[in-house]
């Protein structure tokens, strides 16, 4: 024989799980037992606010309950999906989602974001929401996300993109396959192909055909490329463009002979860029100190590979932005910045003076170790 407090248990059983019982009522059946709030959370006429108390409960399946209610609020919904993604995607409501609201992706909170990333049923969602999504690229500012946190495989489904930054971004990214590089290299935006020659995983074979592009920031970025071979380099450094020969000027596998040949460059840009590089010998550095133009000076004055000796004579350079410079590079001899602490430019002086007094404490630092 059942036991009066078995028979008022069931009853409350039921009356918590009734679609008829009042919303009062439910409210306090819930405040009652833990196990009348689970059956609480599940029952469909609970009203929200009620859904949204108990899905702050410390008991873990009255939490799972609510995210599988179809009364349970959006955004009380979408925080929950954070852990429980399975449940989120059973509950009723979720497939009529991108009905309502074709950018609902948009409303989930970071963690949810997060959790469903690496949630397979929960990705194909994500991504159905960002095909669908009149700005894709927007996204990735509202999950607070770079492409290159995404899915490899979702990669593909950026190449097709209509959005012309998603399809950049693709084309940048270093763990898109070859296949899909090869691709983009023939979009008809310009971006898209730049990102594609300045991609570090662009096979030789695809820059060349890109380093015979029309547009100059391509060429420009195929000369910048680390993976790009000598003889393209070579090639390149005979461009129309000087924003080409200034990438190659730059790029760290151009050889000497060219360096040489680039330094002669009537561009001044090219010239500074040559007066950048680390690998540009010091005979080059040495003939770039008596350049006329003086953003080539300042470079020469930041190369960290420039000799003391070369930085003594641009300390006294007649343009005040290259004897900051000077003052600047952490190879200059302090006893340089203290006569550069007298400079006649108040801007020298003050670099001059900030530098050698970090100097100062870190060698006595050393001294006193």
């Amino acid at each position: 024989m059942m036991s009066d407090n078995t028979v008022n248990l069931s009853s409350l059983e039921r009356e918590a799980s009734s679609e008829n019982t009042p919303a009062p009522r439910l409210t306090e059946l819930a405040g009652q037992s833990l196990e009348l709030a689970r059956i609480v959370a599940k029952n469909i006429t609970t009203p929200p606010t009620l859904l949204a108390e108990l899905s702050t409960s410390e008991d873990r399946l009255t939490r799972q309950n609510v995210t599988q209610n179809p009364n349970t609020s959006l955004e009380v919904l979408f925080e929950l999906g954070a852990e429980f993604p399975d449940e989120f995607f059973d509950n009723p409501v979720c497939p009529l989602l991108p009905l309502e609201n074709p950018n609902w992706v948009e409303m989930l909170p970071e963690d949810t974001i997060q959790t469903f990333l690496s949630h397979h049923r929960a990705q194909q969602a994500l991504l159905e929401g960002f095909r669908n999504h009149p700005h894709p690229y927007q996204l990735f500012s509202c999950w607070k996300l770079e492409i290159h946190d995404l899915p490899t495989h979702w990669l593909e489904e950026f190449s097709r993109s209509i959005d012309e930054d998603v399809r950049y971004s693709a084309a940048g990214n270093p763990k898109t396959p070859v296949s899909l590089l090869k691709q983009l290299s023939q979009d008809t935006s310009d971006r898209v192909r730049h990102g594609v020659a300045n991609n570090p995983k662009t096979p030789v074979p695809l820059l060349k055909q890109l380093s015979q592009d029309t547009s100059y920031t391509v060429r420009r970025s195929v000369a910048n490329n680390p993976k790009t071979s000598v003889p393209l380099l070579k090639q390149l450094s005979q461009d129309t463009s000087d924003r080409v020969r200034h990438g190659v000027a730059k790029n760290l596998k151009t050889p000497v002979s060219i360096l040489k040949q680039l330094s002669q460059d009537t561009s001044d840009r090219v010239r500074y860029g040559i007066a950048e590089n680390l690998k540009t010998p010091v005979s080059i550095l040495k003939q770039l100190l008596q350049d006329t133009s003086e953003a080539v000076r300042e470079s020469v004055a930041n190369n960290p590979k420039t000799p003391v000796s070369l930085l003594k004579q641009l300390s006294q350079d007649t343009s005040d932005r290259v004897r900051d410079d000077i003052a600047i590079n952490p190879k200059t001899p302090i006893s340089y910045l203290e006569t550069l602490a007298t400079d006649l430019s108040l801007s020298v002086r003050n670099t001059a003076y900030e530098k050698s007094k970090g100097r100062m404490g870190e060698y006595l630092q050393i001294l006193w170790r």
